[in-house]
């Protein structure tokens, strides 16, 4: 741009819409016809452009609008989805909550008897390995009390005695070997 007067952007904003009327304007050059007729037959030739110009353009918003009413139902389908997808989480959600709240006393009191189970368990247990061990206790004085007989039938002087009363206590000892593995003492 040249430098100029604050007019000159004025002529040439006017020199620029001047050229554009003339590049949209008709012209018909045809010898045999008169100017008034030139000028109706541009007009005529102008609108019918305008007019297809305008068609055109209806046709392409009528497509972009036909292209955006079906997008937009498409959009409302998926919200749909979206928000039945939203509700089964939500009602999901609620029905886990609602389990919980009813599963909890239930496990709490599962957990409180596998414990007393356990327990009662554990008592039955100690209760009986005390009663085998009492049970061992008194065969082991039993033993004892065999043993210390035949050590006295050994001081008798009659062999005849000491023999029918040896094998007895041969047979009780042995018994008693079985029933006591590794508790009784080995005497021959």
């Amino acid at each position: 741009m040249r430098k100029g007067s604050i007019g000159t952007p004025a002529e040439v904003l006017q020199a620029f819409w001047q050229e554009l009327r003339g590049r949209t304007r008709v012209a018909i050059d045809h010898p045999d016809l008169t100017d008034s007729l030139k000028q109706i037959a541009a007009e005529a030739v102008r609108t019918i452009r305008q007019a297809a110009n305008e068609a055109a353009t209806g046709r392409e918003r009528e497509a972009v609008q036909a292209d955006l009413a079906i997008e937009r139902q498409a959009r409302a389908a998926t919200q749909a989805r979206l928000e039945a997808g939203r509700a089964e989480l939500e009602a999901a959600g609620r029905q886990l909550a609602e389990l919980r709240t009813q599963f909890s006393p239930e496990l709490e009191r599962a957990r409180e008897q596998v414990t007393i189970a356990q327990e009662r368990a554990e008592a039955s247990e100690r209760r009986a390995l005390r009663e085998l061990d009492q049970e061992r206790a008194a065969r082991w004085e039993g033993l004892q009390g065999a043993f210390s007989k035949a050590n006295r039938i050994d001081g008798l002087p009659d062999v005849r005695f000491r023999q029918p009363i040896r094998g007895s206590l041969r047979l009780g000892r042995e018994g008693s070997r079985s029933a006591l593995p590794g508790r009784v003492p080995a005497r021959d």
